[in-house]
């Protein structure tokens, strides 16, 4: 009878475990004019992190030459928090025209915290390592109580920074955190959307993070952007050496 009562346990952890792996639906999406929208799920094609709730892709589209993305997410929260964080490095060809790349995030299942008291939150960071007047980068966070994937209900509001004549390279931006209400009683989805509008050989590095928290917690800063920078020096650094 214990072994049985052992057993019976034993797939009840296992179905759980396997229920909250199915169940999480990170997904991320890239697009740009004139090329097919590219889709990466969580552990799917193109995903090369085996970790569950984190997904990386390197790759070209469009007329970007090196792309690389990666974002985590915590569904169903911790601790009170629920988080969906972004990272993002775009990098462009030697194209004359200005071109724009978005990259959407989306988990859903998400329900630490939960309740009517809740708060969205958004933080964003950006570094423009190309000095063309003009270049911009926009992040916005979203949540939605129908937990649809990237589901837009509610959000916090849209982060920009634009780069100026005259800007000394690597310009760095850090907008002031966002925050909206919300308010759920069962699963909702969180999402988060990034634009990168680069010129001529343009490059820019992005980090953006979104968050659920109860009514006054703090949200997280992005994660810094100095090692994704040395990153991106080193990867150029390759790219440079190959072209010549």
């Amino acid at each position: 009878m214990k072994r049985m009562l052992f057993t019976l346990g034993a797939a009840a952890v296992l179905a759980a475990a396997t229920a909250r792996t199915a169940s999480a639906a990170l997904t991320f999406q890239l697009a740009t004019a004139g090329s097919a929208t590219v889709t990466v799920t969580d552990n799917g094609a193109g995903d090369t992190n085996p970790a569950v709730g984190q997904i990386t892709w390197s790759g070209s589209i469009g007329k970007f030459s090196t792309v690389i993305t990666a974002g985590t997410s915590n569904s169903p929260g911790s601790n009170g928090l629920a988080i969906l964080q972004t990272h993002t490095i775009a990098v462009r060809e030697n194209s004359a025209t200005k071109e724009t790349l978005t990259f959407s995030m989306s988990d859903t299942g998400f329900t630490n915290p939960s309740g009517s008291n809740l708060t969205l939150g958004s933080s964003f960071a950006d570094t423009f390592l190309s000095g063309t007047a003009g270049e911009n980068v926009s992040f916005q966070s979203y949540a939605d109580g129908s937990n649809a994937l990237f589901g837009k209900a509610t959000t916090s509001g849209q982060h920009t920074s634009t780069l100026l004549n005259g800007s000394q390279l690597p310009v760095g931006f850090t907008t002031a955190d966002r925050n909206a209400a919300f308010s759920s009683e069962g699963p909702y989805s969180m999402s988060d959307v990034t634009t990168i509008s680069l010129s001529q050989n343009g490059q820019a590095n992005v980090s953006g993070t979104t968050t659920m928290s109860s009514a006054g917690g703090a949200t997280p800063e992005p994660a810094s952007l100095s090692v994704l920078g040395l990153g991106v020096a080193a990867l150029l650094s390759k790219r440079r050496r190959r072209i010549a």
